[in-house]
């Protein structure tokens, strides 16, 4: 369905400025480095007077016209984009080969035409407009040459010619209102597009609704779904144009107004500008990088698009953080070329800091969390991923992975590269379920977040049908639950542990004599997922990368040495298993099994992964690793004993201190399937919220913690929304604070005995399914509905099964009365 887009007030377009993008304050800094004679004019002015700079689109030149009014700088400007040709100009001239090209430039041409265009004389004034209205008849599907309109499912295209678009017609808003009036609220043919994914209508400046059925709209949904925390969602070298795009022009916009017309976007600038530090390594030579990649390490702070970022940023915040490091930035890329927009908001004058001690960022709608210790160059610096699902092109085929940076250098990482995106995870410091699954499409993505000085905790999880909505045939559900938790503890002594937890409920094997779907449903995975699966040496396998095959093997230890020098430890609790080393760039080569890795990478990326494979097959099981980086440690496991929830966790002593961490391995009731709507998959918009319901402790626990230092115990998945308390050693139940994310900590002083610990939910009435705090036959209305509806809470004998069994446990539950 298509909007109608609101007509622009023209009289309040009247009113505004022709110089979009150039604001008094920009204007009165680049005035007063004019006036001085300032290194940054001689730059720009080197820039613009050179006729061998690569990528020169004028805007050196357009810039240097606002600054001195000279109208040289403006025909020089013209002259570099009189190559291209328009509806009439220069018939035989170059056409942007694809949306790649007028995502990247369009905003910037018609900025530029806003500059210059009173410096040109009637001809050239003319030529450049029709260029400009050659290059909206492409990107609206109008024009002759159709190399594919505007696609919504893209969204550095979305944004690229958005903004050209739309800062077209406002620069021409005054000379030509009825062409502007006409671009702004232009809407194509409503048969012609592919719904909901694509649209000719423009949708005018303010959005009607959070949906795809216009391009303003669409840049709605973008920002509300994914911006939150900050964080674009392509990637990490992605972003760096993107994130410009739409700084750029939504800055543009709003001056040009004098008011907000993109307050979703505005609402996260600053947490934009958090981003832009918190994601980079405490030296800045690179940040934790993420997606797509058409670079490897170290060159993603790109002078042609990370460093005009940085400005617009700056210049739309005023964060001295930012401003920090746009110009030393600047400083550091000076000799080399680079693209106009690094210019425009430079300010020697601008206010800076450094960022200093510990900081952490949660860029929740994209699921990606950031920590440092500090930010010395030796500090460490830990990243973790647990993707939200974005529907767009560089859709992400895994959840979870992390990168931990320390003493100058990254001591685990994983190869970054351009990455096929179903065969990514071989890639990643993950787990691929059934060898060749990441995630689930009907659910999948962050749950939560929690950090301090000492610690990052980043958990989330999948699980559903694997298929997208709406595919014919797919297969049944067969991951019911993958939870996975990152924890990463910061000792005193400076070193770093790493605990990963996966929970993973799922059926049987998908292939084999015990497959628990059929052949038929089998061959409706991608022959990409296939191969993988079929290649696997067991059900599900955890990989981590190394930079060595040099691994040394001490019983359910492995050790290597990183980059830096310093040795990693990695110590895996599962029961039974086998591990296998392998060479990437081998297997890179073959492009064949067992790993499939394809893509493309620069042969430096490819080094080691180290996979652990579960001998079980069974339906439910836990997995517990810990990785230790910075000082020898000793890693003993902590599991409960008694009749309550089942944990599982970890005690890490290194430096004289202890820290545990203590986690929730009882199998949950997981939701029912979701069914399909005849022969095509659908999916359960609330599964993703029932599925982050599953980790939760209900009922308690008891453990034993051994004899030793002062420990500070964390207890994770500790459901918020009970009340809970401690007994240590029987000494009597307190009240236990527990976070709205379910974590809670404990210190335990020394001990020359073993410690008993009893966390319980005082009250915890079982039979009381409506919470209401009285048992009656309210509460048998609500079991029989909880069980019909697959509600975990139905589970009163919990055995992780809704049977009949549970009926008569709550008959039973029901009788014991409530304490």
């Amino acid at each position: 369905m298509f909007f109608a887009a609101i007509a622009m007030p023209l009289s309040a377009v009247a009113q505004g400025t022709n110089r979009l993008g150039w604001s008094p304050e920009q204007a009165q800094a680049w005035q007063a480095m004019y006036a001085d004679n300032h290194q940054y004019w001689q730059d720009l002015l080197a820039k613009a007077d050179n006729p061998n700079v690569y990528a020169d689109e004028g805007l050196y030149d357009g810039l240097c016209y606002l600054i001195t009014g000279d109208a040289a700088y403006a025909q020089r400007a013209w002259a570099h984009n009189s190559h291209w040709r328009g509806r009439t100009f220069n018939p035989q001239g170059d056409l942007p080969a694809n949306s790649n090209v007028t995502r990247a430039r369009f905003s910037q041409l018609s900025l530029l035409y806003s500059w210059v265009a009173d410096g040109l004389d009637p001809a050239d004034k003319a030529d450049f407009r029709d260029v400009l209205d050659f290059w909206t008849d492409m990107v609206t599907g109008q024009g002759p040459i159709n190399w594919g309109m505007t696609s919504m499912n893209d969204s550095d295209e979305v944004i690229g010619n958005y903004f050209g678009v739309v800062l077209y017609a406002l620069a021409i808003a005054d000379e030509d209102p009825s062409r502007s009036e006409e671009i702004l609220n232009y809407c194509g043919d409503a048969g012609c597009c592919n719904q909901p994914y694509d649209t000719m209508c423009i949708g005018g400046l303010d959005a009607t609704g959070i949906d795809r059925s216009t391009w303003r709209n669409t840049i709605a949904e973008y920002a509300t779904n994914s911006l939150p925390g900050g964080l674009w969602m392509e990637s990490t070298a992605y972003n760096n144009s993107t994130v410009r795009y739409l700084v750029q022009g939504v800055t543009a916009v709003n001056e040009y107004f004098g008011q907000d017309k993109f307050p979703e976007v505005t609402a996260h600038f600053n947490e934009i500008a958090d981003v832009l530090i918190e994601r980079s390594a405490p030296d800045f030579s690179e940040p934790f990088q993420w997606g797509d990649m058409d670079e490897q390490h170290l060159h993603n702070f790109s002078l042609f698009h990370g460093l005009g970022m940085y400005g617009y940023v700056y210049h739309a915040t005023h964060d001295p953080y930012v401003a920090e490091r746009y110009l030393a930035f600047y400083e550091q890329y000076r000799p080399s070329t680079g693209n106009g927009s690094m210019f425009i908001n430079l300010d020697p004058n601008a206010t800076q800091q450094s960022r200093q001690g510990y900081t952490s960022h949660d860029a929740s709608g994209r699921g990606v969390a950031y920590w440092h210790a500090g930010w010395a160059s030796d500090d460490s610096f830990f990243a973790s991923t647990m993707f939200n699902p974005i529907n767009v092109h560089h859709e992400r085929a895994s959840m979870a992975n992390f990168n931990l940076w320390r003493q100058g250098g990254w001591a685990i990482v994983n190869p970054k590269g351009y990455l096929p995106t179903r065969l990514e995870m071989p890639y990643l410091n993950t787990l691929m379920i059934y060898g060749g699954i990441g995630r689930c499409r009907e659910a999948w993505g962050r749950f939560g977040f929690q950090a301090d000085p000492r610690f990052l905790y980043h958990i989330g999880g999948t699980g559903g049908q694997f298929a997208d909505a709406g595919s014919w045939m797919p297969p049944p559900e067969s991951i019911h639950e993958w939870t996975r938790t990152h924890m990463l503890l910061h000792h005193a002594d400076g070193s770093d542990s790493i605990i990963v937890f996966d929970r993973l409920d799922t059926c049987g094997p998908l292939i084999g004599p015990n497959a628990c779907i059929t052949p038929e449903h089998y061959s409706s995975y991608r022959t990409e997922v296939r191969n993988l699966i079929d290649a696997a040496q067991g059900k599900h396998q955890w990989i981590i990368h190394t930079p060595t095959d040099a691994i040394n093997v001490n019983g359910d230890e492995f050790s290597w040495t990183a980059p830096n020098g310093e040795t990693v430890r990695l110590t895996t609790f599962m029961d039974n298993y086998s591990f296998a080393v392998y060479d990437e760039l081998a297997a890179y080569q073959t492009g064949g099994g067992p790993l499939y890795l394809r893509g493309w990478l620069v042969d430096d990326e490819l080094k080691y992964q180290l996979r652990l494979v579960p001998d079980a097959t069974d339906e439910w099981m836990t997995m517990l690793n810990v990785i230790h980086v910075g000082s020898d440690a000793s890693v003993a496991r902590l599991t409960s004993s008694g009749s309550l929830d089942t944990a599982d966790g970890v005690l890490i002593e290194t430096g004289g201190e202890r820290q545990g961490l203590v986690l929730n391995a009882t199998r949950a009731v997981t939701p029912p399937p979701t069914p399909n709507v005849g022969s095509h998959a659908a999916h359960d918009p609330q599964r993703h919220a029932k599925n982050a319901r599953l980790h939760f402790f209900k009922r308690g626990f008891h453990l034993t913690i051994p004899a030793g230092p002062q420990t500070l115990l964390r207890l994770a998945d500790l459901d918020p929304a009970l009340l809970w308390t401690v007994d240590l050693d029987g000494t009597g139940a307190q009240p236990l604070a527990v976070s709205d994310q379910g974590l809670a900590e404990i210190m335990l002083e020394s001990s020359t005995t073993p410690m008993t610990l009893s966390i319980t939910t005082p009250g915890y009435c079982q039979a009381d399914i409506t919470g209401d705090g009285v048992l009656d036959a309210s509460d048998f209305s609500a079991w029989v509905q909880a069980y019909n509806t697959g509600d975990p809470i139905a589970d009163q004998n919990h055995d992780a099964q809704l049977t009949p069994a549970d009926f008569t446990a709550w008959i039973a539950n029901f009788n014991a009365g409530c304490s």
